[in-house]
């Protein structure tokens, strides 16, 4: 169902792959206190749930290579997109640090350096995704310009070359990174991504069961992180290979990332129009979320004293509902966040008109 020329159901895919990102950081900052053995509850609740949502950040960027490559940006837009998202992301990072200065017994203290790292996110690294996209909108013409102009055959041979040197090569290669993917945290497989999403958007999708696939891919792999970190146990060299295969740039991530991005791309699920709205909301948020809970001087803050997953860490039940709940509050929050922090910004420019 599409309202104009929106897919909503890119929608959806957004607000579930943030969540998603929020159920990573909850199985990785959330249970680094946490003795999680190979092979009790504990594990295949953690496992299951970071192998499902690691097609995250991929499908982000699928989605945007879906939408931007055929749209004629020129460079003032381009640059009031960059503008908005600096200022957003300037807003959670020296906001949040400031809000939690003031709480006392929090473990954060003001100092002049960490205000200034604060008071510049971007040029500091402070929230990688952040970086990565922004650099990603800035040579997003020049990628177009290629995608438009580049016949559909070239187009298949460009993107299975990247795929072979920037995901096949660094699934298998255990002497380290020599095309400097950094496991997917790099502007490189940002590219790829986005070339991806393009020629999905130009070209469509062949009908079948992408959903099924992404599922089967997901178990597949823990099957074999699974086995690999059994045989680990007394073959160490084992524990290397699910490094290597669950990671951003995998090769059977990205196949489950376009799996899933096909699945919803191609999804005839009904939606009313009450509905839709709403999913156009948290979709517009659903950025909040990360900039909140992704904050360096939140983020353990976050997870070992507010939610601190390990009071329930004895009872395998109540830890994995525990982390999918933590998940949901965390998400909902960051959502009121972002549509009180947008409501400020429209009084603000409301005032501004007045004065003038």
């Amino acid at each position: 169902m599409k309202t104009g020329i929106r897919n909503i159901y890119m929608d959806i895919l957004k607000i579930i792959s943030m969540f998603m990102v929020v159920l990573l950081h909850a199985t990785n900052f959330g249970i680094q206190n946490i003795k999680i053995e190979i092979g009790s509850i504990n594990y295949f609740i953690v496992w299951i749930i970071r192998i499902f949502s690691m097609v995250a950040v991929n499908c982000f960027v699928l989605i945007s290579g879906y939408f931007l490559c055929q749209k004629k940006e020129n460079k003032e837009n381009i640059l009031k997109k960059i503008i908005r998202l600096w200022v957003q992301t300037e807003m959670y990072s020296i906001g949040l640090y400031l809000i939690l200065c003031f709480i006392p017994q929090n473990g954060v203290r003001f100092s002049i350096k960490t205000c200034i790292k604060q008071s510049f996110p971007i040029l500091t690294y402070e929230y990688w995704f952040i970086v990565m996209y922004i650099l990603l909108l800035l040579i997003s013409p020049l990628l177009n310009i290629i995608i438009n102009n580049i016949k559909q055959e070239e187009y298949k041979t460009l993107i299975k070359l990247a795929l072979f040197v920037f995901s096949i090569i660094p699934s298998i290669n255990i002497f380290g990174d020599e095309f400097g993917t950094n496991s997917g945290y790099s502007l490189i497989w940002f590219v790829v991504l986005y070339f991806i999403g393009a020629y999905l958007k130009i070209y469509g999708l062949k009908k079948r069961k992408y959903l099924k696939w992404y599922c089967s891919i997901s178990i597949g792999l823990f099957i074999i992180k699974y086995i690999c970190d059994m045989v680990g146990l007394k073959k160490s060299f084992v524990k290397a290979i699910p490094n290597l295969l669950i990671k951003y740039n995998s090769i059977f991530i990205i196949i489950a990332s376009i799996c899933l991005f096909c699945g919803m791309v191609g999804s005839t699920i009904k939606v009313g129009d009450k509905i839709e709205k709403q999913i156009i909301i948290l979709s517009q948020a659903s950025l909040g979320v990360y900039l909140l809970h992704e904050n360096r001087e939140f983020r353990m803050l976050l997870w070992n004293r507010i939610v601190n997953l390990k009071r329930f860490s004895e009872m395998p039940i109540l830890f994995g509902g525990y982390i999918i709940v933590s998940a949901v509050v965390i998400f909902l929050i960051g959502i009121v966040c972002e549509m009180t922090r947008k409501s400020l910004i429209d009084l603000l420019k409301k005032w501004v008109k007045k004065i003038k």
